[in-house]
């Protein structure tokens, strides 16, 4: 029966975690893993923008209201196609990067390598990444093209220059 096989599963599962030495009975939290493979800056910045997806909050509603500061305001989830067409190219391209560096040797015939370094390549030359608040929300132009790519550019984090920013740095770490 069904019940039965979910059953199994579900003991199987447990029985895998448990010998891999994991104390919580459904196995680690995304988050947990995301930290065994030192991975968090991908996992805060794909966790948060997908959460705002998925869960109620005002902020996505707000979001959402465009107009003149003194109203009156528009709201339709069409005044952030643009953003949400973005995010999702941008975020796919970021996952199968990490995919190919994390699973290729199972899943891929041949070698993505040449696929992977063009796709990083794109990442690290688009001017704007996804912002979690944006600009347009604020009612702000966003900055000049050359503005934001300079600021990217020389980004520092910790003292350390980060060229491409810690979610992209992380992901090449998983090779």
């Amino acid at each position: 029966t069904l019940e039965g096989d979910v059953r199994s599963a579900k003991a199987e599962l447990s029985a895998f975690w448990k010998a891999k030495g994991v104390a919580r009975q459904g196995g680690p939290t995304v988050r947990e893993m995301a930290e065994d493979l030192n991975i968090q800056s991908v996992y805060n910045y794909v966790y948060f923008l997908s959460s705002n997806f998925v869960h109620f909050n005002t902020h996505a509603l707000l979001r959402n209201g465009w107009g003149d500061p003194e109203g009156p305001f528009r709201y339709r989830i069409g005044n952030f196609d643009g953003y949400y067409k973005s995010l999702s190219v941008f975020c796919s391209a970021l996952l199968v990067i990490g995919f190919c560096y994390a699973f290729a040797d199972v899943f891929v015939a041949g070698s993505p390598e040449e696929e992977v370094n063009a796709l990083l390549l794109v990442i690290s030359e688009v001017h704007r990444w996804p912002e979690i608040v944006t600009f347009e929300e604020l009612n702000k132009d966003p900055p000049l093209f050359v503005f934001s790519h300079a600021l990217r550019k020389v980004a520092v984090e910790g003292g350390e220059a980060i060229p491409y920013g810690g979610v992209v740095q992380e992901i090449k770490n998983l090779r």
